[in-house]
């Protein structure tokens, strides 16, 4: 019974944490469990040297570097004994491996950049397994004990493993199993007398070990290793074996050895699953990362189908936008070289998706492994698509985002329930696929971040709308609603430097409606507003260019900026003018000059020089109309600036 209890307390699973390094053996990442790990803990943080809080390191560095480097597969420190902060003594094995980052999908956005390559270090906690290879050793002698006391007793041996619930053999010194255990024949799936008497190798999946055993037992093949075992039936399996000699005079049992194994296949997977994991965190990272490097939706949706479709390893991606549910469109597409063009393969009907909205609507994803098995009907317009066409397997999963009806709710942060956006579509053609589950996971991770990409993007379109919009009330005169002076000056400012690079002529033109204050004491004020108003729209379409500018200048002067224009031709805009607002026919009875509403204007010309100020040309001007009021009004005067170089 006292080997019993002992043998009970075998190696508990052991815990792996890691710590990712760069060549320069600066910490770029690691898990929250190394902590612990760690001579002292406070050392333990990105940027810092790994020597620091391990200094265990100190003196390999040309080891690591061979790892790195790849020159060495890997290196590894056993049994390396801390003390915690309780005082307690914990025994650990330090992992170097090389981590390649060869592919690009290895990335990390710490202050430390991982290279094209990188080493991670693995921790593994062997408390329990040094305690319990402790304990399992005293089990052993206690094991050698009571054969010797049990000699006579012809059932000795069946006690001893009857007792015992890890896996047991008992092989003679060529490796023939003697005695096996239940847990043994349970594990297995072979009985006892498929296990007795036959070579211990036949468990053994590794060829080459297995030849080495047979050729000549040596128990040390097999001590302290996890050995992959093939079972009677199913998947192999992994297997950490104690082996001891025992030390008996039985007959036939002279240099035998007891092997007791634990199986320890679910922590092999769970460390598989780990690594998987770590990796599938770092291309989410990364995906995620470069998402959101911009706020420009068509950049976001080409990114997203670019990653999923360079991770699935697809030949198409579609990304596609509901406008009005059920109607849609394809906004992004992304696609390998294809026998056929990505326009031949693509859906004519905007609302393909109707009979599946509601689906999609309730979060629920589309995985279709094999089109050949699985659409077995063609009631609905993307059914009949599907079997005509050459895909063969699909992802389809919705895309939500929060919904703002307008500014006002975007300012004080109102949003409303999630909304269907659309759908990310994956396709395999020709052949069938299973979609793994960490890969589905991992893509509605990538999802849930495209979200919250294309939310943060219409907000940024809506923001800068309504800047625009605010510039634009900024800049225009409210009655007239063409430029203020505030934009006028900043304008002529900009072109005068503008111009000044080209060594081309820029014009100026200044004009002032004659005789408005008479105008206003006749008609009323009301009228006189519509008065500007009118001549603001004349001079509005006067201007042709996209550089051109008309201005209220104030009351009622106005300007027009025509950069790239020579004396003559505003001389000429500035009479179209004239003549149009004479054309207007605005009855003024009180005007000394005509019966009707007339302009004065004065043009001023110049090539602006370094040096200089526009301001020049706006004096100028201002003379030429000064000029023109003088000649009785209704009428253009022109004056040109001469600079000396």
């Amino acid at each position: 019974m006292i080997m019993y209890s002992l043998l009970r307390k075998l190696i508990l699973p052991q815990q792996i944490e890691y710590i990712i390094i760069g060549p320069e053996l600066l910490i770029i990442e690691y898990s929250p469990g190394a902590v612990r790990f760690a001579d002292t803990s406070n050392n333990l943080l990105v940027g810092r040297e790994i020597r620091l809080s391990f200094p265990e390191l100190i003196g390999l560095e040309e080891i690591c570097q061979e790892v790195l480097q790849k020159k060495r597969n890997f290196f590894e420190l056993d049994t390396v004994a801390r003390s915690n902060h309780d005082g307690q003594i914990i025994y650990m094995n330090i992992y170097i491996n090389h981590l390649d980052n060869s592919d690009g999908l290895l990335e990390t956005n710490s202050s430390c950049q991982l290279q094209k390559s990188a080493l991670i270090i693995l921790l593994e906690d062997i408390t329990s397994k040094i305690v319990s290879e402790q304990k399992l050793s005293q089990v052993a002698k206690e094991y050698c004990l009571a054969l010797e006391a049990l000699e006579d007793s012809k059932n000795y041996l069946d006690k001893v493993i009857s007792a015992i619930t890890e896996i047991l053999f008992v092989v003679n010194e060529r490796g023939i199993i003697q005695n096996v255990n239940q847990s043994a024949q349970n594990i297995f799936g072979y009985t006892e007398a498929e296990l007795r008497h036959r070579p211990l190798s036949l468990v053994i999946d590794n060829s080459h070990l297995r030849q080495q055993l047979n050729e000549k037992f040596d128990s040390g093949l097999l001590h302290g290793k996890e050995i992959i075992c093939c079972p009677k039936a199913g998947a192999n399996i992994y297997i950490e074996f104690s082996c001891s000699p025992l030390d008996s005079h039985q007959v036939g049992l002279q240099g035998a050895s007891v092997c007791i194994g634990r199986d320890v296949t679910e922590r092999k997977l769970a460390e598989k699953e780990f690594r998987q994991r770590v990796k599938r965190q770092h291309v989410l990272n990364r995906m995620t990362q470069r998402i959101r490097q911009t706020l420009n939706l068509t950049n976001i949706l080409k990114t997203t189908s670019w990653e999923v479709r360079r991770w699935f390893k697809t030949e198409l991606v579609f990304i596609y936008k509901f406008t009005q549910p059920p109607i849609g469109e394809i906004v992004n597409t992304c696609y390998s070289q294809l026998e056929k063009s990505p326009e031949d393969l693509l859906w004519q009907d905007t609302g393909i998706f109707t009979d599946y909205l509601d689906k999609f609507r309730n979060g629920k994803n589309w995985l279709v492994t094999d089109k050949n098995q699985e659409i077995v009907n063609n009631y609905s317009a993307y059914d009949q698509w599907l079997i005509a066409s050459e895909v063969r397997s699909q992802l389809i999963m919705p895309i939500f985002t929060h919904q703002w009806s307008d500014i006002d709710e975007l300012a004080v942060g109102m949003k409303k329930d999630n909304q269907l956006w659309g759908l990310l579509i994956i396709y395999q053609l020709y052949e069938p696929r299973t979609w793994q589950s960490e890969d589905i996971t991992l893509l509605q991770q990538l999802v849930n971040q495209l979200a919250i990409a294309i939310q943060q993007a219409e907000l940024y379109a809506k923001l800068q709308q309504a800047n625009q919009q605010l510039e634009e009330l900024i800049n225009i005169d409210s009655l007239t609603q063409i430029a203020n002076r505030r934009y006028f000056d900043q304008v002529i400012a900009q072109e005068w430097l503008r111009i000044q690079r080209t060594n081309l002529p820029i014009s100026l033109i200044l004009c002032d409606v004659d005789h408005f204050k008479l105008y206003n004491d006749t008609y009323g004020h009301i009228e006189g507003d519509h008065c500007l108003q009118a001549v603001a729209k004349v001079l509005a379409n006067s201007v042709k260019r996209p550089a051109d500018l008309a201005a209220r200048y104030g009351g009622e002067e106005f300007a027009i900026i025509l950069p790239e224009t020579d004396i003559e031709g505003a001389l000429f805009i500035a009479e179209q003018i004239r003549i149009a607002i004479m054309q207007l026919e605005i009855p003024h009875a009180t005007s000394l000059t005509h019966q009707y509403v007339t302009l004065s204007l004065g043009v001023a010309t110049a090539i602006p020089l370094v040096g200089i100020s526009h301001m020049e040309l706006m004096a100028l001007a201002d003379q030429a109309l000064y000029e023109a009021k003088e000649n009785g009004r209704n009428s253009c005067a022109a004056r040109f600036l001469h600079l000396d170089h």
